[in-house]
């Protein structure tokens, strides 16, 4: 959990310089408490809607920090997990459509 922290919440755009126009490059934010809260409130209605949720909090990392960036190294390295689920349970729920 520890790479996660700087995703827990929203991005407070006062709080450093470097932060200052994080609005700007990134028109729709997400982050790890959104998630959350999106899940509790029953808003994803399908994995596939929760996944593009996470891709989304991925690639504002990408588009803010850039690729090679540290932190950008770290969200890689959940992406590509993400990535490989997704293609497992796609892969099964095909399986499945196709037994029925």
């Amino acid at each position: 959990m520890m790479f996660a922290y700087p995703f827990l919440e929203p991005v407070d755009a006062n709080s450093s310089p470097e932060l200052r126009d994080y609005y700007k490059i990134i028109p729709k934010p997400m982050d790890l408490g959104t998630l959350q809260e999106n899940l509790q409130a029953g808003l994803y209605r399908t994995i596939d809607l929760f996944v593009a949720d996470v891709r989304l909090l991925f690639a504002n990392c990408y588009r803010f920090h850039g690729a090679d960036a540290e932190i950008a190294k770290v969200i890689f390295f959940f992406s590509f997990s993400l990535s490989k689920t997704s293609s497992q349970q796609s892969t099964a729920r095909a399986k499945t459509r196709d037994r029925v």
